[in-house]
């Protein structure tokens, strides 16, 4: 599909962990950042349904002749 992920590491257990982190840290600063890692996690999660959505769509149009 072409898609590939900036985050290869990271997956739903990843961002739940971190989260968890996130809400025992003291330090807002320090939280952001990792509310803002999550945010890029699950946006580019989106961006990957996104592609394969995408995919199967143009695989349909390409077997059904384009109707």
């Amino acid at each position: 599909m072409g898609f590939r992920r900036a985050l290869p590491e990271a997956n739903g257990a990843w961002a739940m962990a971190r989260y968890i982190e996130a809400t025992e840290m003291n330090d807002p600063a320090e939280q952001a950042g990792v509310l803002d890692q999550i945010k890029a996690y699950n946006q580019e999660d989106l961006d990957a349904t996104w592609a394969v959505l995408s995919w199967l769509r143009d695989r349909t149009l390409s077997d059904t002749g384009g109707s």
